[in-house]
């Protein structure tokens, strides 16, 4: 019979790993603030798939043994994860909320528990012989590590829970500044992140408080079952992260036709259909008709609708109706941040701005902008107010 060497809650991490590539992978695809913004996002994937992958190692109830068999020199390999990706995750936050983010000096401190606890695994494991690794993987109970392990580990967790709890920090503070250049669906993957992170250590420092009483007291603590709930949260969390990344990069394509297109278009349209068409919308914002089909505006340009219909796809990334309701969306958000429009009703806004149906334009603007209409008027009006305060 054929050795079995993962079961169902290995699954789960291997589920995480998985997500950990997807998730690295739509990161790339967006635009990126910075090359320092990459190397931020790649050290974060990077650490968040060692995690997993260093707990399989070392628990896993088929892995482990298959492990220690073929691979010895592999266990502790990959405890570095723990130690980065906290770090990654806030520098991963600060460089996309600050485009001008700059590493300094003080900021290499963070990744001072990194370099010391590799140097010590490079010490204290790594340069042994294999008899001796050997020896101790088939002998150590955890019962019978020392205590000062369990402490590291426990410092550890509050040191990623802190850096997790910063990055929120940030996320408010930037929310609140009325320059913010980021829109609210281009946060909602950052809040995900960084909240997701910061429940994702509270219980891994939980279960280090569990593990260390456990060998203080020697009482028996469900530290098994906490550290099973961990990993299976933290499958979620990287399931939410690719879910909610993969929507925001679908979404991209409502603010694509805001933008001039300056050079030549992909091959096989033809650039004066465009140079027709911007202006229809950016200036007669012919898109304020509700009853606006595709065979009207391509009428307008002066082509067929199969014509008009293969441009927007090829050249915005998107149909008609995203093309159409992108425009209207940001009508939309203009009039409702206007002091001129206070007074206005957001259902006499939604119809000025070219929709029909309330249905369609609070969920077109919520998925577009993650709040509501009228949410969306308090933020704008609380940002004005900051900025009228704050000024001399």
């Amino acid at each position: 019979m054929s050795e079995v060497l993962f079961n169902t809650h290995d699954a789960v991490l291997l589920c995480t790993m998985l997500m950990c590539i997807i998730f690295a992978l739509l990161l790339l695809q967006l635009p990126q603030p910075s090359k320092l913004h990459k190397v931020f996002i790649i050290g974060f994937c990077l650490a968040s798939f060692a995690i997993p992958l260093d707990i399989l190692i070392n628990f896993g109830a088929g892995f482990h043994p298959w492990m220690v068999k073929h691979h010895l020199t592999l266990i502790y390999l990959f405890e570095f994860g723990a130690w980065l990706q906290a770090p990654m995750a806030y520098f991963l936050v600060r460089s996309q909320l600050d485009k001008n983010f700059q590493f300094k000096a003080i900021d290499y401190l963070l990744l001072l528990p990194l370099f010391l606890n590799t140097s010590h695994q490079l010490i204290a494991y790594h340069s042994l012989p294999l008899a001796i690794k050997e020896s101790i993987q088939s002998t150590m109970d955890i019962m019978d590590l020392s205590i000062t392990i369990f402490f590291v580990q426990t410092a550890r967790e509050i040191f990623r829970l802190a850096l997790a709890l910063a990055s929120i920090t940030l996320l408010k503070k930037y929310t609140l500044t009325p320059e913010s250049n980021l829109k609210p669906n281009q946060l909602t993957w950052l809040h995900v992140l960084a909240y997701g992170l910061c429940l994702y250590t509270s219980i891994s420092l939980l279960n280090a408080i569990f593990l260390t009483a456990q060998v203080l007291t020697k009482y028996s603590l469900p530290v098994g079952y906490i550290g099973l709930f961990q990993n299976y949260i933290c499958a979620v969390y990287f399931i939410s992260l690719v879910s909610k990344l993969h929507s925001d990069a679908v979404q991209q394509c409502f603010l694509k036709p805001l933008q001039l297109s300056k050079g030549t278009t992909k091959s096989g349209f033809n650039f004066a259909h465009i140079q027709t068409l911007e202006p229809l919308m950016l200036n007669n914002k012919i898109y304020t008709n509700p009853e606006l089909s595709l065979d009207d505006l391509a009428h307008s340009v002066g082509v067929s609708p199969r014509t008009l219909s293969g441009v927007i796809n090829g050249h915005y990334g998107c149909s008609f109706f995203e093309f159409i309701n992108g425009y209207r969306i940001q009508e939309a958000k203009r009039l409702l941040s206007e002091s001129a429009h206070k007074s206005t009703s957001v259902l006499d806004i939604m119809y000025e701005a070219g929709f029909n149906s309330k249905a369609t334009f609070n969920g077109m603007f919520k998925k577009t902008e993650g709040m509501t209409p009228s949410q969306y008027r308090k933020t704008m009006c609380m940002h004005q107010m900051a900025g009228f305060e704050a000024r001399p």
